[in-house]
């Protein structure tokens, strides 16, 4: 179930926040059948999260993996599925993360992907994926950690709110060129321009 609803959602990008909101749905109810109330703090007891969370994982990972792939593609129909596709992906993966299914580590962990961050190297589509993603979650992930008390994990060598500043430090430095690993174009600098603007004036092009 968990797989076929991620196809279809990556799909059909409009229909990704009624996918989500089923997701959601679906959580509830296996939770009210094992006994539990329907609430964020009883979702580690659900099957079907886990395995979505997992699946997730591995649909993102299979798509970001395929961009150096798409380099030596010469077919420009191709191109356009596997962009498509990745768009797909993000879409999806921010409407879950709106509706509570999925923890700012996922989302850290995405944007590492796709900003470059870890040893990934980014091109354009990833920057764009990346884009495309923090202005759909900017606003709760804003606010989401800056509710965050929890401390520091001892596996975690960050915290969110230094996840969070790392992130929009890097699309700082795309807008600014000073990145080494992409040199963005006018297009992309606009968009980033535009993000970082609605992010100041507290996401209010993309709150709703």
């Amino acid at each position: 179930m968990v797989e076929t609803i991620f196809r279809k959602a990556s799909k059909e990008r409009i229909f990704c926040g009624f996918y989500a909101q089923l997701c959601s749905d679906i959580v509830a109810m296996e939770l009210q059948m094992k006994g539990y109330e329907a609430k964020r703090v009883n979702i580690k007891h659900c099957n079907f999260r886990g395995r979505m969370l997992m699946y997730c994982r591995e649909s993102f990972l299979e798509v970001f993996k395929m961009k150096e792939v798409m380099k030596q593609e010469q077919d420009d129909e191709t191109r356009l599925k596997h962009k498509e596709r990745l768009f797909g992906n993000i879409d999806f993966i921010g409407e879950l993360y709106r509706n509570y299914l999925l923890p700012e580590r996922i989302i850290f962990q995405i944007f590492g992907n796709l900003l470059g961050l870890d040893e990934q190297n980014p091109n354009e589509e990833t920057l764009e994926a990346a884009l495309n993603l923090i202005n759909k979650v900017g606003s709760e992930l804003q606010g989401r950690v800056l509710n965050n008390k929890a401390p520091k994990k001892p596996d975690e060598d960050k915290s969110v709110a230094e996840k969070e500043a790392e992130v929009y430090q890097r699309f700082e430095d795309f807008m600014e060129g000073t990145c080494e690993k992409l040199d963005t174009s006018q297009r992309i600098r606009l968009l980033l321009k535009n993000m970082l603007e609605d992010k100041k004036e507290g996401w209010k092009k993309n709150v709703g």
